[in-house]
């Protein structure tokens, strides 16, 4: 209960403030493009410029700029005045783009000539009217990273949140299971072995399944996440730096632009990666012996339901892996491995196949108790992982019987 609360805490200190800053963002947008659409059918009067000016705030990197005027129109025999310049997200100061300034030089330059300017009147209501009715496209791209950028680390920490609640038991349930029905197996085999005889009804030992599913590709949905993510964040600032640059000349700043470049090469890697796992079906593993024991040998093939690019060079991996020490108290750290490269070969009851064999060690260093064993499958040269099989590999054989004689 401690844990879940404290990591409950700890997501949520990241869900509030983060989801909080996504969803005003995300609020600003949408009432600017509302209110901009709802200004489409106004009407368009001349109006006298009475006051105009540019105010400046200065910090200690950045100076911010805001256009302030007021002006004076008629509308239906009757006079009014107005001071809305244009459609704002924040309402105060910023420096995206030029707009502010250029408002303000528009301004300026009628009052100070005595021309009249345009303006746009809501004819329902001729209170309300504004100098510029469109879309300020450098702002919405600007909020949009934060909108973007912020609300998904905020739901992300929300979703995690839940996941410490109501997650993982059912997953933590299966690995129990599996295992304790292994260890029941060894125990059976082991009483077998020494003369004892099981109980009729229990089934006799069989290690691991017959065919292990694969897991679904959670590497690649994490690359997925990962590829999306990226180019959700560097496109909408790119186009912000673009516009800036198109607008002040600062072409020096379109370096910018190699972000969303590489976001485009992990989507065609990811795209890639994933139209492979298409081509070839669903995977499983089927191990012989089903029993394999520190010490000894693991032989087995992983089968697609499909055949594949025959003799595609893939890496078949045997990892040990230790739930006593995590990186980041979630990912479980491996302390051994070794790798196979194994060409995809035709199955002869359909599909394709990769048959492996590894010599298994009889004792690994700096490994617990909680040790878990996987095989991974992958294409050579590829980062991403194309399935995960969790096995079960028992403690290495002693000569040893079960039973000490009682000496005599």
């Amino acid at each position: 209960m401690g844990a879940k609360l404290g990591g409950s805490l700890f997501a949520l200190f990241f869900a509030v403030p983060f989801g909080g800053v996504g969803a005003f963002a995300s609020y600003g947008i949408w009432d600017m493009v509302k209110r901009s659409y709802r200004a489409g059918d106004w009407v368009v009067v001349q109006a006298k410029v009475e006051q105009a000016a540019l105010t400046s705030s200065r910090s200690k990197n950045s100076t911010t700029y805001k256009a302030e005027g007021r002006y004076r129109y008629r509308f239906g025999n009757r006079d009014y005045q107005g001071d809305q310049l244009g459609f704002m997200i924040l309402g105060g100061s910023d420096n995206v783009g030029s707009w502010q300034e250029e408002m303000a030089s528009h301004l300026i330059d009628a009052r100070d000539s005595g021309r009249t300017i345009p303006v746009y009147v809501n004819p329902d209501d001729p209170a309300e009217a504004v100098v510029d009715r469109g879309i300020r496209w450098g702002m919405l791209l600007f909020m949009g990273v934060f909108a973007v950028l912020f609300g998904a680390v905020g739901l992300g920490a929300f979703v995690a949140m839940v996941a410490v609640w109501f997650g993982g038991g059912k997953a933590a349930r299966k690995r129990k299971g599996s295992m304790e029905a292994y260890v029941a197996n060894r125990n059976r085999a082991a009483m077998s072995d020494a003369g004892a005889k099981p109980d009729a009804d229990e089934t006799p030992p069989t290690g691991n399944p017959e065919r292990i599913a694969g897991a679904q590709q959670s590497g690649a949905k994490a690359f997925w996440v990962f590829a999306i993510l990226w180019n959700l964040l560097t496109w909408p600032i790119a186009a912000i730096v673009l516009y800036q640059a198109m607008e002040r000349g600062e072409w020096l700043s379109l370096i910018v632009l190699l972000f969303p470049l590489v976001g485009v090469l992990l989507l065609a890697l990811v795209i890639r990666h994933s139209l492979g796992m298409l081509r070839r079906g669903k995977s499983s593993l089927s191990l012989e012996p089903r029993d394999p024991h520190m010490g000894g040998k693991m032989a087995g093939a992983v089968t697609f339901a499909k055949p594949g690019a025959l003799g595609e060079l893939f890496e078949v991996m045997l990892v040990a892996l230790d739930r006593g020490a995590t990186k980041d108290n979630a990912t479980p750290l491996p302390r051994w491995s070794t790798t196979r490269k194994v060409p995809l070969a035709s199955d002869p009851r359909g599909g394709s196949r990769l048959p492996f064999q590894f010599e298994i060690p009889a004792r690994i260093d700096r490994v617990g108790t909680a040790t878990e064993w996987q095989v991974s499958v992958r294409p050579s040269g590829d980062t991403v992982s194309l399935e995960e099989f969790p096995v079960h590999v028992g403690p290495a054989k002693t000569t040893q019987s079960l039973f000490e004689p009682v000496p005599q």
